[in-house]
């Protein structure tokens, strides 16, 4: 805790992607962190609405023209969300909002080095401009003493700490988890992994993250 209050007091971590997410940080319901990460987004790019005007993701939902879609995806018993399928459903409920917003899948390439490097200079520009956010799609066990699965789980990061190779990464599961730090090479590592949320018989290919920005006027 002391580590993470030093690196907000550093006036040099801007941190953008915290103090415009830290507000709308919520809890998901079972199988909805694809829907609960996607909300905190829309609400941090929407900020200047009043409170009473912030989306819960029953709202989020009935917006989007695939909420079937999503909705049968987030049903237990089920897979999941996979990564390409919130690519399209956010693409969608950016234009059913107005939003003048882009929508980049970055999928791991299984090259880490590559991968590292660009993952990187996307975490410098999520902390250093305005609107620039990062959900990642990931292996929630890699990085917890619980029992190992291969489930993806999809969060917002909030900010990088480039000299010591981390990231915070804002966990909607908040019933065990909190924002935590993690080593960015291991995050690229259980990004790599399989996506077998996708319908179908594998192999599968790897998971990544989406670079969520406005676009610029």
């Amino acid at each position: 805790m002391f580590n993470e209050h030093k690196y907000f007091q550093n006036p040099n971590n801007k941190a953008e992607a915290f103090w415009q997410l830290i507000s709308f940080y919520d809890w998901q319901k079972p199988a909805e962190c694809s829907l609960t990460s996607s909300c905190m987004v829309v609400n941090a790019l929407m900020a200047s609405r009043t409170r009473e005007e912030n989306f819960t993701t029953d709202d989020l939902l009935a917006k989007s023209s695939l909420k079937q879609e999503w909705k049968s995806d987030i049903t237990e018993p089920c897979l999941g969300v996979s990564f390409d399928n919130l690519e399209k459903y956010l693409k969608d409920l950016f234009k059913q909002l107005n939003l003048d917003v882009s929508v980049e899948a970055v999928r791991m390439t299984k090259n880490a080095e590559t991968d590292l490097e660009k993952f990187h200079n996307h975490l410098k520009r999520m902390n250093n401009e305005k609107d620039y956010y990062v959900v990642a799609n990931y292996v929630q066990t890699d990085f917890f003493k619980w029992e190992p699965d291969e489930y993806g789980h999809f969060s917002s990061l909030g900010a990088f700490d480039e000299a010591n190779q981390k990231v915070l990464i804002l966990d909607v599961y908040r019933y065990t988890s909190e924002p935590h730090w993690v080593n960015t090479l291991e995050l690229v590592k259980s990004m790599s992994t399989p996506d077998n949320s996708i319908k179908g018989k594998g192999p599968f290919p790897p998971r990544g993250y989406l670079v969520i920005k406005k676009r610029q006027c």
